[in-house]
C-alpha cells in the first residue's frame, strides 16, 4: 500500500472523529500524520514501526494506526466510524470545496435527530432479516436476495476507496471490477460470507470511470460506478 492510500484512511478517520465530537487532539494528530505521509520522499511501508513513530509529525498513536493499515489493509476504528455515520454526511464530506468543519454542529444535530428513527428502522430490519433467514433455512437454499453491494466511499477517489457488501452464508461470491465503456475486466475479487467491506486500491489504474459488480454463485446481483481522479 502506498503513502497516499495510507494518508487517505488517516485523513478520513480524523474528519469522522471531528464530526462525532471525539477527542479533537487525537483527530488533529491523525490529520497532521496524513499530511506528513503524503509529503514523505520515501514509501513508509518499507520502514519499521519504530522508525514510523519517530518521524516528525507522526508519533506513537498515529504510528500504531499506520502499522495497522500496513498489516491489515484497513483501520478497524475507521470502519466503525463509517458504519455509524449517515450516508448523507459521508456524501457531503466527499463534495469538493465544502468546508465540513463549519458544518459539524449541523451534522451532529441531524445525526441525533436521525438516531431515534434509525432505532425503529433497525428493529424492522432485524425482524425482516430473521424472517428471511428462517425462510431460507426452511427451503434449504441460499437466497441471493439477501446479497447487496453499496456505493464506494470516497467517490471519486485518487488512490483507494472502501466498498461494503453483504454476502449470504454458503454462497460463492465475487466482486468484478471492469472498465466502463469497454467492459474490460480489470480485477476479480473473491469475497467471504457475511456482511463486510474491503479497501480497493486503484493507485495503479488510469483515471476514469469503472464499474464494480457483485456476483453470487455466478449470477450478477448489482453494479455500481466509481471514478478515479488524478
Amino acid at each position: 500500500m502506498d503513502n497516499y492510500a495510507i494518508a487517505d484512511q488517516l485523513s478520513m478517520l480524523a474528519k469522522l472523529m471531528d464530526i462525532h465530537g471525539e477527542n479533537s487532539f487525537k483527530a488533529k494528530s491523525y490529520s497532521v500524520a496524513a499530511f506528513t505521509i503524503e509529503k514523505l520522499p520515501q514509501e513508509i511501508a518499507g520502514l519499521s514501526p519504530e522508525k514510523i513513530s519517530a518521524i516528525k509529525g507522526i508519533g506513537d498513536s498515529a504510528g500504531k494506526k499506520i502499522v495497522e493499515i500496513l498489516e491489515q489493509g484497513e483501520l478497524q476504528l475507521l470502519k466503525e466510524y463509517i458504519s455509524k455515520t449517515p450516508e448523507g454526511v459521508l456524501e457531503m464530506m466527499n463534495i469538493k470545496g465544502v468546508n465540513y468543519t463549519e458544518l459539524i454542529p449541523i451534522m451532529i444535530k441531524a445525526m441525533q435527530e436521525l438516531s431515534k428513527q434509525n432505532d425503529d428502522l433497525k428493529n424492522q430490519v432485524s425482524t425482516l432479516t430473521a424472517t428471511v433467514s428462517q425462510l431460507t433455512k426452511s427451503n434449504g437454499v441460499v437466497s441471493a436476495s439477501t446479497a447487496s453491494i453499496n456505493q464506494n466511499f470516497p467517490n471519486p477517489f485518487t488512490k483507494s476507496t472502501v466498498i461494503s457488501f453483504n454476502v449470504p452464508q454458503g454462497s460463492n461470491a465475487n466482486i468484478v471490477v471492469s472498465q466502463t465503456g469497454s467492459g474490460k475486466v480489470i480485477k476479480t475479487i473473491p469475497l467471504s460470507a457475511g456482511t463486510s467491506q474491503l479497501t480497493f486500491d486503484g493507485a495503479s489504474l488510469a483515471a476514469g470511470s469503472y464499474s464494480y459488480s457483485l456476483y453470487i454463485d455466478g449470477k450478477k446481483i448489482d453494479s455500481k460506478q466509481m471514478v478515479i481522479n488524478r
